[in-house]
């Protein structure tokens, strides 16, 4: 015959047994969690915004020289909006790409519109941008 306290002992065994698989469970989430924090690499800023430009805007990316573009953190690209040709610099920062639009500024002589700083973004166009060709790029902005 079983009684009340035997019933009980081997409840204690299944909630033990219970309480180690969880355990288990929650040591090998965090041993994942960790692994792929260290070891999964983000897609970079750059690719993004060729992906997006090329892919979503129809816009073909072009070759260049650009001396003062090609110190950007990001990377850097020229592409053409509408006609009007622009080099796009990605920074790490917005100091950074403050000191990229300073930069520009100290060897061109520019009119408005032609150069913008944007967050981590530097947009040079060859001549004052339209408003459709800017939009162009900010939804393409990562």
């Amino acid at each position: 015959m079983v009684t009340r306290a035997k019933n009980r002992e081997g409840e204690w065994s299944f909630a033990v047994f219970g309480m180690v698989c969880w355990a288990v469970l929650a040591v090998g989430t965090l041993i994942g969690w960790g692994l792929y924090s260290q070891l999964h690499h983000s897609t970079p800023r750059i690719d993004l915004t060729v992906r997006c430009l090329t892919n979503e805007r129809g816009l073909r990316i072009e070759s260049g020289r650009d001396a003062i573009a090609a110190t950007a953190s990001g990377g850097w690209l020229v592409t053409t909006v509408e006609g009007n040709p622009v080099h796009i610099s990605i920074t790490g920062s917005e100091k950074e790409a403050a000191r990229i639009a300073a930069s520009y500024r100290s060897v061109a002589n520019l009119v408005p519109g032609q150069l913008e700083q944007r967050g981590k973004h530097v947009y040079l166009w060859n001549g004052p941008a339209s408003p459709t060709q800017r939009q162009a790029l900010y939804d393409c902005e990562y």
